[in-house]
């Protein structure tokens, strides 16, 4: 699938909902807790007051949306989700921030977001490289740069690591699809939406396959 054709089959009027108590998501390890996906998350002092040793992960989730703390949703979601389900929602969210403008958007950030993309349709090591020489041009301080980093840094299938390639680190990983997600949002509504797909995702309900 194209970056253009990407599409989010997410409500864009509903607001998260995610479950608490109720099963995990199949892309969310179900014996990890709250605390320990925190152990790499950069949350703000509100959210860490919030937390409790021991919490599920969707009870967490709740509670930072529930208080309004989209940002740190996003952080600890892109946290909690495998790799590749983590670059794939940064990927759908950096296409609809740029749905109206997807033609005029610059041609290193398409670049980027494709190399993104191709890297989730199929995460060899080849396209892992391949998204990291398109970072550079597209800049990480773009939605679609910080996905293919994102997508550079991310673990995917078994094979070895190419020879002067960076070697994958899926908290980095996480951490850049994170950053991808809130430089695509530029509103409250936007990052509420956003943690929407995130959710759909997470369950299987928007996926690339």
């Amino acid at each position: 699938m194209e970056p253009g054709n990407a599409g989010i089959r997410s409500n864009p009027q509903a607001g998260p909902k995610p479950a608490v108590g109720g099963a995990a998501p199949p892309t969310i390890n179900p014996d990890r807790t709250a605390d320990e996906i925190c152990k790499n998350v950069r949350i703000g002092i509100r959210a860490k007051k919030l937390l409790v040793a021991g919490m599920k992960p969707g009870q967490f989730l709740t509670l930072l949306v529930e208080n309004r703390l989209y940002a740190d949703a996003i952080r600890y979601m892109a946290h909690a989700l495998l790799n590749r389900e983590a670059v794939w929602w940064a990927c759908l969210c950096a296409r609809s921030a740029e749905a109206e403008a997807l033609e005029t958007m610059p041609t290193a950030h398409r670049q980027a977001l494709g190399a993104a993309v191709r890297w989730v349709l199929e995460p060899t090591e080849a396209h892992r490289q391949a998204a990291g020489r398109s970072v550079e041009p597209a800049g990480t301080r773009t939605s679609a740069g910080a996905v293919a980093r994102a997508a550079a840094f991310a673990l995917g299938q078994s094979e070895s690591h190419g020879v002067g390639s960076t070697p994958p680190n899926p908290i980095l990983a996480a951490r850049m699809a994170a950053a991808s997600v809130l430089l695509a949002a530029k509103s409250s509504d936007r990052l509420r939406r956003f943690i929407t797909v995130g959710l759909d995702v997470a369950y299987g309900h928007n996926r690339w396959d």
